[in-house]
């Protein structure tokens, strides 16, 4: 059985523990490796996680782990070509643009 599921509503570290508060465990449903790299870095920019708190780190870390279905060393691995985007990709560029927006940097901190 495969189970859609929405993070549509989780848009606060609040909402992230109670996430993880409340979930025995989760089927992630893209099946497509860089699709789901893609959700774990949309999930980064969503949380504005370079310039959250360790704590928020750590929340959102968990959560990937839990959704992703992912080792910890593989998600800290991706969380890693996160922060390091390489320069001379287009995506860099978008990386840079979306954590200097204030209104997401609001969510975490």
């Amino acid at each position: 059985m495969v189970i859609y599921m929405s993070d549509k509503k989780i848009k606060t570290l609040d909402d992230v523990r109670i996430f993880l508060e409340g979930t025995v465990e989760v089927e992630f449903s893209i099946t497509n490796k860089e699709e789901r790299y893609q959700w774990i870095r949309r999930t980064l920019v969503k949380f504005s996680y370079i310039s959250c708190s360790k704590n928020g780190k750590g929340l959102i870390i968990r959560y990937l782990e839990q959704v992703s279905g992912y080792s910890p060393r593989q998600v800290k691995r991706l969380v890693q070509q996160y922060k390091k985007p390489d320069t001379s990709s287009a995506n860099s560029v978008q990386h840079r643009d979306l954590n200097a927006s204030t209104a997401l940097r609001t969510q975490c901190c």
